[in-house]
């Protein structure tokens, strides 16, 4: 953690709401989503500048990285697409944590309503950690709305699937493990635990979330601290 980390963290308000799994360092309360959101907001940010910039969020979640970065920065507007339970809590969330003039910023849209963005222009697509869950038909539309809509795409997911039921024993049961087998775009199973195997999807993750033809990887990495995760940031060619 450098000091702009911190400077970062300590911009994020009222990150202890919902009371988080957390731990005190030098008088801070962090939890592992904020750290990770840090390591995902320096990558970002070196390669663009996010002030003044619309922002697109594909999956926001509860609305942990829409909090950090309009808590650091100035960006023109934020717009999250997802599914409505999804944007029923990302909305309560981010109500409570952001201020007036940060909310009044977002636009929240389901993802059955895409039409309704059809004629915005994005500067950054953001996705996390949820095209993977996503069947391989949607991934691609939205890979080909990306491509169509916005400047600079964000992504950060698994480099592929995984099956070990040392993890949990299945507890989700073999049908739901089945499940999840199917979805995403990168679904052949690996050894999380073997860094050449992670470095050999990851060539595979690099070429499948590229959004066209047009555009290029300026940069690409493990994403830490998960083993199997990679992270890839695309600029569309002028």
């Amino acid at each position: 953690m450098t000091p702009e980390d911190w400077q970062r963290l300590d911009r994020i308000k009222r990150r202890d709401f919902g009371d988080p799994i957390a731990v005190t360092f030098n008088g801070r309360s962090i939890c592992m989503d904020y750290i990770q959101l840090l390591f995902e907001l320096n990558y970002i940010a070196g390669a663009m500048d996010l002030n003044g910039k619309t922002v697109l969020e594909i999956g926001g979640g509860y609305g942990r990285t829409c909090h950090a970065i309009v808590s650091n920065y100035n960006v023109r507007s934020y717009c999250i697409v997802d599914l409505d339970n999804s944007l029923m809590l990302s909305r309560r969330y981010l109500k409570k944590v952001l201020t007036k003039q940060q909310f009044a910023k977002m636009v929240f849209i389901s993802n059955q309503a895409i039409p309704m963005v059809e004629h915005r222009a994005f500067d950054l697509c953001i996705n996390i950690d949820s095209m993977a869950e996503m069947d391989e038909r949607v991934v691609l539309n939205y890979l080909d709305f990306i491509a169509k809509h916005s400047k600079y795409f964000y992504v950060k997911n698994p480099v592929g699937k995984y099956s070990d039921k040392s993890l949990d024993n299945l507890a989700r049961g073999h049908i739901a493990a089945a499940r999840a087998l199917r979805t995403g775009i990168l679904r052949e199973v690996l050894d999380i635990n073997d860094s050449r195997a992670v470095a050999l999807h990851s060539k595979k993750f690099v070429r499948a979330y590229r959004p066209g033809n047009g555009w290029q990887c300026v940069s690409e990495s493990w994403a830490r601290p998960w083993s199997y995760y990679w992270q890839a940031i695309y600029k569309k060619k002028r």
